[in-house]
């Protein structure tokens, strides 16, 4: 059994920066007792202190990632673990130390007119930015969600990158009213390890322009009568 767990664990683990994640149907695909072994395969390579892990402990981490189970799921396994379903994929990862948890800092970073680049380290994205003469680039339409085009005069500046905040709520273009951002992440099914950093454009009102690779707000459109553009794309990386 040690020798198919560790045959498995080359097969369907995958290992980055220190956490370790599964397919949920490549788990269930394992025979029930493989599936206990490798999960206890995992725990071991995260802690030298897994004896403390019950056997209870390591059923609910299996049972978690059944088809009918939640698809999104948070447990602290112990001994400084932590278990985590995002949609269909197993994650474990170590604890931050101090009992930090997954909740980073707040970060602001600003854009004020002229900017061209700005990468936001603590979200992981780059946004580039064009500010174009209307009369002299036309209508430029967004190529994807990943682009965003404003009118600039309607814009407050500075402008701000950020995370999100409790209550944050955006008026979606072509829709009535708004909605909660935290609401457009679970349809977007943005992990929820990955939403207290995905970054936000507002502008200094406090404005929610735009959730970049998601939707744009109805604030500060392009149209006929726009005569200086901002034209943003954003990308995770450098």
């Amino acid at each position: 059994m040690a020798s198919q767990a560790a045959s498995a664990f080359e097969t369907v683990v995958r290992v980055e920066d220190g956490e370790y994640a599964v397919s949920c149907r490549d788990l269930q695909g394992l025979h029930i007792a493989l599936q206990r072994r490798l999960i206890k395969l995992i725990l071991s390579y995260l802690s030298q202190d897994t004896e403390n892990i019950s056997w209870s402990g390591i059923e609910r981490m299996r049972f978690a990632a059944a088809t009918e189970a939640p698809s999104t799921w948070r447990h602290d396994a112990g001994s400084g673990v932590r278990c985590l379903r995002e949609y269909d994929t197993m994650r474990w990862i170590k604890i931050p130390p101090e009992g930090g948890g997954l909740e980073p800092g707040r970060y602001v970073y600003e854009i004020r007119e002229g900017m061209a680049y700005i990468h936001a380290v603590s979200a992981g994205w780059t946004f580039r930015l064009q500010w174009l003469d209307a009369a002299s680039s036309g209508r430029p339409r967004p190529a994807s969600r990943s682009e965003a085009i404003f009118d600039a005069s309607e814009l407050r500046f500075p402008l701000m990158i950020r995370n999100r905040l409790p209550g944050d709520r955006i008026h979606v273009l072509g829709l009535n009213g708004s909605k909660k951002v935290q609401d457009m992440f679970v349809d977007e099914k943005i992990p929820p390890s990955g939403r207290a950093t995905y970054p936000l454009l507002c502008d200094s009102e406090g404005r929610l322009l735009w959730i970049p690779g998601i939707r744009r707000s109805s604030h500060a459109l392009a149209g006929e009568g726009s005569r200086k553009l901002l034209h943003i794309t954003a990308s995770t990386g450098e």
